[in-house]
């Protein structure tokens, strides 16, 4: 057998346990034959494999640890193992690698070329457990027959009689970062995560999204990426787009702009810009705006990772999941003490779905969520104001952040997110068990149980039931403004908690305005981006009617029903006549969901506001077929 031959067969006997390997050949052949997180290369470190992989193993006893060592190497540092078979650890499992010829190093002869015999040279070290292998099926079968905790029975070394592979090139990674990524994955055994992280980190990096949950994906990102070009003139967009063009250039994109900036930068104003309207969807589960830092992050990363487009929807998908799941578990209370959820839950789903397409392990993506649960935040007392729509950006900035910094070796707090002093405590989230709403994960996909909310108006979600109720009832009773004595809108507890601007003075503020929006769709008959500028903001005909357009929460409403969906309008004429309205949802609600036809039209007018016409267009297309595209990069540029 090859040197390379024997070595998978060490890799694959592995499994998850860590394997040291000797400098040169055998390092080499390790990260051709499988590279890993648990693999250690010591490189510029001749003759200390063994020593390192028996520290290891004293500090390791609850697993197994693997040596690959060449004859020379072994033989410049017998010392190891003597020491070896002085401590006797059970649990290490020392693969030499002998081909009886010359060695690499310095072109010398090793003592091996000379008939030494390694196997005699172990068992006089009071190595009991020796062998010499000429074939795979020997060293297979050898390796296959050890426990994977030892039982008292000594370390075993295995002399495995190997001939040459063909040439293998040095790895294409920087040692020192293959190390720092070793270390973050023994420091994981030392912190070991909860199982609950655990749970959420194997289905960020492993779970198989259904065709369909990836269809759903497919309509949000291209509505966000839509509302993000509409976004990118808005007054916050342009502060935050200014700040990260003074911080370099990168491979990602920031749209609607000329500007290139670093993943985390390029998420920041995406985010940002995607939130600013208001027009972005959202999802009563999570009762956040999910799309807004999904879309920002995964596209930022999968930019700079050149992902394919399948790849990026599925990375949409298992964030948003997790965002829901979390949801289920915190809301509403959570959101009633004054949290974001767009932020505080969109930072953990951000880091997920970036996790997934960077191509993290499971250990490495439960640092990431642990590093997101300290990222997290955002305060609904910055709602109407520039911060609201920073929060989905920092969220997204944040998430590519925590998946980077655990890529890199960052470690965090096993418990980070369940423990005692953890995010869903320090949040005070904790209203049914994390543990119970996430046992259906990849079984049950809330993307299609509980679906996304397109908004067909650029407002507070809080707004529409009530805008669709007086829309429809206008056009169908035909009345006029003139017309109108009073307008009463009853609605769930929620909704004051967010509608907390009676008269306000600028376009952010009438977004969260029940008087301002329920007044501009009667006198208009429409609410659409330029209902809030300044022009219709102090259009005397709405003045005149917000002022008579009085809010309350309706104790008749269905309690079990989601938050934000539901209201009763009232409308009393001059004439006496009272007309009335109820709504259960809106257009574009899940239970009545946009058209293709609508979502194309609402995205050629936001896109119209930053590209040419034809342009548009073909981003149309494009994002229409995102799914096949072998590189995301081919559609953003």
């Amino acid at each position: 057998m090859t040197r390379l031959e024997a070595t998978r067969v060490v890799v694959d006997a592995a499994g998850d346990a860590p394997i040291v390997a000797s400098l040169g050949h055998p390092a080499y052949d390790l990260f051709v034959a499988g590279d890993r997180p648990q693999n250690f290369y010591t490189w510029g470190s001749m003759g200390v494999a063994s020593s390192i992989g028996l520290g290891l193993a004293l500090a390791r006893p609850d697993a197994r640890v693997f040596v690959i060592d060449g004859d020379g190497s072994l033989l410049m540092n017998l010392g190891s193992l003597a020491t070896i078979g002085l401590l006797q650890p059970s649990n290490l499992v020392l693969v030499v690698m002998d081909n009886e010829e010359y060695a690499t190093t310095g072109g010398q002869r090793t003592p091996t070329a000379h008939g030494a015999d390694l196997e005699a040279a172990a068992r006089a070290l009071r190595i009991a457990a020796t062998a010499t292998v000429r074939t795979e099926a020997d060293l297979r079968a050898i390796l296959a027959a050890r426990p994977l905790r030892g039982r008292g029975d000594g370390p075993i070394c295995i002399v495995a009689k190997v001939t040459e592979s063909a040439p293998t090139a040095k790895p294409p990674l920087d040692c020192v970062f293959i190390k720092q990524r070793f270390m973050s994955r023994q420091s994981a055994i030392r912190n070991p995560q909860s199982a609950m992280t655990q749970r959420l980190a194997d289905f960020a990096v492993s779970s198989q999204p259904p065709a369909e949950a990836r269809t759903a994906a497919a309509r949000a990102l291209l509505d966000t990426i839509g509302v993000t070009l509409a976004g990118a003139t808005e007054p916050a967009a342009r502060i935050v787009q200014r700040v990260v063009s003074a911080d370099g250039a990168g491979p990602s994109l920031v749209l609607g702009t000329a500007v290139r900036a670093s993943a985390g930068n390029a998420a920041l104003a995406n985010g940002t810009a995607a939130h600013a309207l208001d027009y972005d969807d959202m999802c009563f589960v999570s009762l956040a705006h999910p799309s807004a830092p999904l879309v920002a992050a995964t596209l930022a990363a999968a930019e700079t990772a050149g992902s394919p487009g399948r790849a990026l929807l599925d990375a949409y998908v298992v964030g948003f999941e997790i965002e829901a799941r979390l949801g289920r578990a915190m809301n509403p209370r959570h959101y009633q003490r004054g949290w974001h959820c767009t932020s505080t839950l969109g930072t953990i789903g951000a880091a997920a779905a970036v996790s997934r397409l960077l191509g993290l392990d499971a250990i490495a993506a439960g640092h990431a969520l642990a590093i997101a649960a300290s990222e997290a935040s955002g305060l609904k007392e910055n709602f109407g104001t520039m911060v609201k729509p920073l929060h989905a950006g920092l969220a997204a900035r944040n998430g590519v952040v925590a998946a980077l910094l655990a890529r890199a070796g960052m470690t965090a707090s096993g418990a980070a997110i369940d423990g005692a002093q953890g995010y869903l405590a320090a949040m005070d989230g904790a209203v049914v068990p994390l543990e119970q709403t996430a046992a259906d994960l990849g079984t049950r996909w809330e993307i299609l149980d509980t679906g996304i909310t397109v908004k067909l108006y650029p407002s507070c979600a809080g707004t529409h039931p009530t805008l669709d109720a007086l829309v429809d009832l206008q056009r169908r009773e035909r009345f006029t403004a003139d017309e109108v004595d009073a307008i009463d809108v009853g609605v769930d507890p929620i909704v004051p908690t967010i509608l907390i601007y009676d008269r306000p003075s600028s376009g952010l503020e009438g977004k969260f305005s029940m008087p301002f929006c329920a007044a501009a769709a009667v006198v208009h008959g429409r609410v659409g981006i330029d209902t809030f500028e300044t022009a219709v903001l102090t259009d005397p005909a709405v003045l005149a009617l917000q002022a008579r357009v009085a809010m309350h929460v309706d104790p008749s409403l269905d309690a079990s029903a989601p938050s934000l969906t539901q209201a009763r309008v009232s409308v009393r004429l001059r004439d006496g006549r009272v007309l009335t309205a109820s709504a259960n949802g809106a257009r574009g609600y899940p239970d009545r969901p946009a058209s293709d036809e609508e979502l194309a039209t609402k995205f050629l007018s936001c896109a119209a506001r930053a590209l040419p016409e034809s342009r548009a267009r073909q981003l149309l297309a494009a994002l229409q077929r995102i799914e096949g595209v072998s590189d995301i990069r081919s559609v953003i540029s």
